[in-house]
């Protein structure tokens, strides 16, 4: 924690943005250390109940389906910022105008994208799609499994405003809270069903990971906008659809940049499954379940920090903006440091953790972690950028990355295996090593002009 005495404390005194952010370091930490023992556990409770294979079919379908998380228009993230600048400035009545239009925004949304993947979902081969054989698991099977997905999917689409609204209260660890209960009641559920019954179908698995992710945010929603957060709840009366544009126009750039960040991040297991089949895509998820507790790591510091950019901004406070920057550097070297001693007793953990079922060979632990490592302090940058609404850049990159990533990753993927796949996403998250560093530097010495001042 000493790595952060120069960002929180400031002649020995802490400054209300620096004590909010050290509040979520310290819950978030523990909560994250229960989240991550917690999927820890349903990873094999997942495979015991489905199989290596079915298994495969449930990640590979769950994160097509999650590709659809970018219908919000990128709502949640400018609900986020303009909530965090209304909040710097406290002006609560715009403040609520603002979240009861994204809400109403959200919904008018997301009910005609629910029927029309609704119907996409019936017509679907997906037995085709996932390359996988109709004896181990039938079409309509997976069309019912998806359709849950997408009807839950799109309702959290809605409810995630609320996660928006605490991080730009700077309470992230609230966020943890709600995922931490979500992911109980999910291993609750699931091992009540299997003494219950033997029937493996990813149609259960579904509705259970569906309903608890639902129900969790629901209650919390309700109990904050009826308690603390009274006087900006949404409501119909606060609904202005004259600041849709601002939301939009914002929305719209965080928007491109998810749905670019998705074909980089989520189309590995749909490449995957094609060229060598279900049970790869399981190798590959294992592996990176592993390594993305780094990501989690450096989240639990980051999560916070955007919406204090935010706050820092709105104040002109550049002084403690570099501060945080830099630690956060120092911050990452001591995060590769965790990664070197994960890749060294990776072979021991994926034993003691799912057995010798599956076969993890030890360079694909290493690419895995050297693209984790890149992402982590890519994100530094890209926080910032987010925070402060700069990210012009960030979008241009991200569109370029994207149209490379995939037939990059599929040559190399045909020619070196599923190492050619993560040597493709190592070279793609360097354009944003290359890049990010330099934008910041122009944007904080207010040197940026042309594309570097988007």
């Amino acid at each position: 924690m000493k790595i952060f005495n120069g960002m929180l404390f400031n002649n020995g005194r802490i400054d209300s943005r620096s004590k909010n952010i050290l509040i979520n370091i310290l819950h978030s930490s523990w909560l994250r250390i229960v989240s991550i023992l917690l999927g820890i556990i349903i990873v094999p409770i997942e495979l015991q109940y489905l199989g290596t294979a079915r298994y495969g079919v449930w990640i590979t379908v769950s994160s097509i389906i999650n590709w659809f998380n970018f219908f919000n228009l990128g709502l949640g993230n400018g609900l986020q910022n303009q909530v965090a600048r209304f909040l710097a400035l406290k002006d609560y009545e715009n403040t609520q105008t603002y979240i009861s239009t994204s809400y109403a925004l959200i919904v008018l949304i997301c009910v005609p994208v629910l029927l029309i993947l609704l119907f996409i979902a019936s017509i679907v081969d997906w037995n085709l799609i996932l390359n996988v054989s109709r004896a181990l698991i039938s079409n309509q099977e997976i069309v019912k499994s998806s359709k849950l997905l997408i009807i839950f999917l799109l309702s959290q689409i809605v409810l995630r405003l609320f996660n928006n609204v605490l991080l730009a209260h700077q309470k992230a660890y609230i966020v943890s809270v709600i995922d931490c209960l979500n992911r109980i009641l999910t291993i609750i559920l699931l091992l009540v069903y299997m003494n219950f019954s033997t029937n493996k179908t990813l149609v259960i698995i579904s509705m259970i990971t569906g309903f608890s992710s639902t129900i969790v945010i629901v209650i919390f929603s309700i109990v904050y906008f009826t308690t603390k957060y009274k006087k900006i709840r949404p409501t119909i009366r606060k609904v202005n659809f004259e600041n849709s544009p601002k939301l939009l126009n914002l929305g719209i750039k965080f928007f491109i940049i998810q749905i670019a960040f998705m074909v980089i991040y989520n189309t590995n297991n749909i490449i995957i499954t094609n060229l060598f089949g279900p049970e790869t895509v399981t190798q590959y998820n294992i592996v990176f379940k592993y390594f993305s507790l780094i990501m989690m790591s450096f989240s639990i510091i980051l999560t916070p920090i955007w919406s204090a950019f935010t706050d820092a901004w709105v104040k002109k406070d550049l002084s403690w903006i570099k501060k945080t920057i830099l630690n956060l550097q120092k911050f990452w070297y001591i995060t590769c440091l965790l990664g070197l001693i994960m890749i060294i007793f990776s072979k021991h953990v994926f034993r003691f953790w799912i057995g010798n079922a599956i076969e993890i060979p030890f360079h694909i632990s290493i690419y895995v972690c050297l693209w984790v490592l890149l992402n982590a302090y890519n994100s530094i940058y890209s926080h910032f950028f987010n925070g402060i609404s700069r990210i012009g850049l960030q979008m241009r990159i991200a569109i370029i990355s994207s149209l490379i990533n995939i037939p990059l990753a599929l040559y190399l993927g045909k020619n070196f295996g599923l190492s050619g796949i993560l040597i493709s996403n190592l070279l793609i998250a360097l354009i944003c090593t290359v890049f990010y560093p330099i934008h910041y530097r122009k944007i904080i010495s207010e040197t940026a002009k042309g594309i570097w001042s988007k």
